[in-house]
C-alpha cells in the first residue's frame, strides 16, 4: 500500500470531515521489534485516545525501513523511512525527517481535509521534527504539538538516565543544590557511563528552551514531571499517569500459560533470542514441579540505572530460602550481566535462566511464568514494567526509588517497597517466601482497584481531561497527587 492510498483509506476511516485528528509520533526500530519501555506506552496512549472514539495514526520514523508500511490495528500504525539512523547526538538537526513529516502532513491536510492536527511526541527527535512543521507558516493554527516525556528531559541537561545519584532538580529524585556534590557524585558517573558530548554541555539545554516556548503542553507520567514543569515554568503541565492493556496483561492458569508457549513459534521466539540458560528445563519444573516458585524482572537491564545485578546477587542468597526456586531475566542489553554470572557457583547458575530482547508482544505470557517480580531500579521503579506485573497478577516488589509511592494516591497499595541493596532485597523475598500463599492472594484482590486505574480505558480518560485542559489558556498545571 502507498502512502496516498492509505490517506484514502483514513479520509473513509475518519467519516466527516472536519474533524480532529491525533498523531502520535515517535521514531526507532520498526514494529515487530518493539520490546517495552517510552513505545509501549506511547502504543498504549494511541489505544486509549482510539477507544474513546478520536481518529489516530500511530506515526513511526523507523530507521531500517525502506519504503512506507501500514499497518491495520484499532488505530492506524505507519512506519515511514527515516533519513537518519544515529539519533545519540546531532543527527536529528538534520533535516530529511523534517521534510518527510511535512509532505506526509501536507497530504492529509490537503486529501481529508481535517479541521486541526495534535501531534503528541514521546522523544525529543520526533518532538524537534513537530515543533521545526507547527513553525511553518502553511501549517499556522492547524497543529498543536503536545510533549509526553522522560524525566530526564524535563529538568538538568547534564543528568542523563544513568546517573543513579540523581537525574533532575527535584525532591523526588535526591538532588542538591550543591557543585560539591555535582563534582563529587554525578558528573564522575555521567563521565564513566557516557562522556560529556557536545549534546548534553550545548545542544540539549539551547533545544529544551527553544521546546518549552513552543510546545502546546506537556502530559506528565509521573507526579515529578510535574516538579520538572515548576522548575521550567512551564505552566501548561497535567498528570496523566500510565495505561496498561489489562486485556493483555492478565492473570493465566499457569498451565494454560505453558501449553502456549511450548507451541512452535514462541520457542522459536525463545531459540532465537537467548542468552543464558536452559528455558526448555524452566518450564518442565513449572510443569512437574507444583512447589516451584519463580522470581523475574523484565524489561531494561543496565547495571548502572536499572541494577540487575542486583537480583543476581541477592538470588545466590534466597536459593537457601526455598528448595526449587528459579530467577527469570527478559530484558535488553542482558550480556551486560554475563559477567557477574561467571563468578556465580554452578549449582545456582543452573537456576538462572536470561533471555535477550523479546518483543513485547510475546511477553505477556512471560509474566504469568513469574510468581514474585522484582523492579530493583536505582532511579525511579513505577516502571511500566512494574504496572505489567501488578496487573498480571505477580506478587510485586520494587525499589524505593522515584515516584513509586504514586500508586498509593491511585489506591493501590500491594507493592512490597525495599531499599535496593542486597539486604534490603534479601530480607523483604524471606518474608514474601515464608507466607507466599497470602501475598498472592493479596495481588489478586488488587486485580479490581489496578484495571479501574490503570486500563487502557482509564488511562484514556485521563489523556482526553488533558487534552482539554492543555487547550484552555486560562489553566495552569497541578500536581495529581494535591488533588
Amino acid at each position: 500500500m502507498t502512502l496516498e492510498d492509505a490517506i484514502i483509506d483514513w479520509d473513509r476511516d475518519l467519516g466527516e470531515q472536519g474533524q480532529e485528528l491525533i498523531v502520535i509520533l515517535t521514531r526507532g526500530d520498526d514494529f515487530s521489534k518493539i520490546a517495552g519501555g517510552a513505545d509501549v506506552n506511547s502504543i498504549n496512549l494511541a489505544k486509549a485516545l482510539h477507544k474513546l472514539g478520536y481518529s489516530v495514526v500511530y506515526l513511526r520514523l523507523c530507521f531500517n525501513c525502506n519504503k512506507v508500511n501500514i499497518i491495520r490495528l484499532p488505530y492506524i500504525q505507519i512506519e515511514m523511512p527515516s533519513k537518519t539512523a544515529d539519533h545519540m547526538f546531532l543527527s536529528f538537526m538534520l533535516k530529511d525527517d523534517v521534510k518527510l513529516l511535512r509532505d506526509f502532513l501536507v497530504k492529509i491536510l490537503d486529501k481529508v481535509k481535517i479541521k486541526h492536527i495534535i501531534v503528541i511526541a514521546n522523544n525529543i527527535i520526533s518532538l524537534h521534527h513537530s515543533l521545526s512543521i507547527k513553525n511553518l507558516s502553511l501549517f499556522k493554527n492547524k497543529i498543536s504539538v503536545i510533549w509526553y516525556p522522560g524525566g530526564n528531559d524535563l529538568t538538568c541537561p547534564l543528568h542523563t538516565e544513568v546517573c543513579p545519584f540523581s537525574n533532575s532538580y527535584t525532591k523526588t529524585y535526591g538532588h542538591q543544590y550543591t557543585y560539591r556534590f555535582f563534582i563529587t557524585k554525578c558528573l564522575p558517573h555521567i563521565l564513566q557511563t557516557r562522556g560529556l558530548t557536545a549534546y548534553h554541555i550545548i545542544t540539549w539545554p539551547y533545544l529544551r528552551s527553544k521546546i518549552i516556548n513552543n510546545i502546546d503542553g506537556i502530559l506528565a507520567r509521573r507526579s515529578v514531571y510535574i516538579e520538572g514543569c515548576k522548575y521550567l515554568n512551564f505552566n501548561k503541565c497535567y498528570y496523566v499517569g500510565f495505561g496498561i492493556d489489562t486485556e493483555t496483561f492478565k492473570p493465566r492458569n499457569k498451565m494454560e500459560v505453558i501449553r502456549n508457549i511450548i507451541k512452535k513459534d514462541y520457542l522459536q521466539i525463545i531459540n532465537n533470542a537467548q542468552v543464558f540458560g536452559n528455558f526448555y528445563g524452566l518450564v518442565n519444573d513449572i510443569l512437574n514441579n507444583y512447589d516451584t516458585t519463580v522470581i523475574g524482572y523484565i524489561g531494561s537491564t543496565e547495571p548502572w540505572w536499572k541494577n540487575t545485578t542486583l537480583l543476581l546477587n541477592t538470588f545466590k542468597n534466597v536459593v537457601k530460602l526455598k528448595n526449587n526456586i528459579k530467577l527469570l531475566i527478559v530484558g535488553r542489553h542482558t550480556k551486560s550481566l554475563l559477567p557477574i554470572l561467571e563468578k556465580i557457583p554452578k549449582d545456582i547458575i543452573d537456576k538462572i535462566t536470561i533471555i535477550e530482547r523479546i518483543p513485547h508482544k510475546y511477553i505477556p505470557l512471560l509474566y504469568n511464568l513469574i510468581d514474585i517480580f522484582i523492579n530493583p531500579s536505582l532511579l525511579d521503579s513505577l516502571e511500566v514494567n512494574t504496572l505489567e506485573a501488578l496487573a498480571s497478577g505477580n506478587i510485586t516488589l520494587a525499589s524505593k526509588k522515584g515516584c513509586i509511592d504514586d500508586l498509593k494516591y491511585l489506591g493501590i497499595n500491594s507493592v512490597i517497597t525495599f531499599y535496593p541493596d542486597t539486604n534490603s532485597l534479601s530480607s523483604a523475598l524471606e518474608v514474601v517466601l515464608s507466607d507466599i500463599g497470602s501475598y498472592r492472594d493479596k495481588a489478586l484482590r488488587e486485580i479490581q482497584q489496578i484495571h479501574k486505574q490503570l486500563s487502557i480505558e482509564a488511562f484514556g480518560k485521563r489523556i482526553a481531561d488533558a487534552i482539554n485542559f492543555i487547550k484552555e489558556p486560562r489553566n495552569r498545571g497541578y500536581d495529581a497527587r494535591e488533588k
